[in-house]
C-alpha cells in the first residue's frame, strides 16, 4: 500500500455500508484504496463522523470518475 503523504481523498461518506461498496468497486476496478474513521463511525453510530476514501494520488482522477457513476444515495461528499 503507498504511503498516507502519496494518498489523497477523494470523497467522504457518512455510511459505512456506502463507503465499503465505493471501496468495493474502486478495488475491482484495480485501484487501492485506504478507508479512514470507519471505527469513530461505528463508534459514533454514523452521525458524528464521516468515512474517507484515499486513493493513490495518480489514480484519483480515474477513482473519481468510477465513483461518479455510482449512485449510493447518500454521496459520496467530494472534497
Amino acid at each position: 500500500m503507498y504511503p498516507l503523504e502519496k494518498q489523497v481523498t477523494i470523497a467522504e461518506y457518512s455510511s459505512w455500508s456506502s463507503a465499503q461498496i465505493a471501496r468495493g468497486k474502486l478495488e475491482s476496478e484495480g485501484i487501492p484504496c485506504v478507508l479512514l474513521n470507519t471505527a469513530m463511525n461505528s463508534l459514533y453510530g454514523g452521525s458524528f463522523t464521516t468515512i474517507v476514501i484515499r486513493v493513490p494520488e495518480e489514480a484519483a482522477p480515474h477513482a473519481m470518475a468510477i465513483l461518479a457513476d455510482i449512485d449510493l444515495g447518500d454521496g459520496p461528499m467530494y472534497l
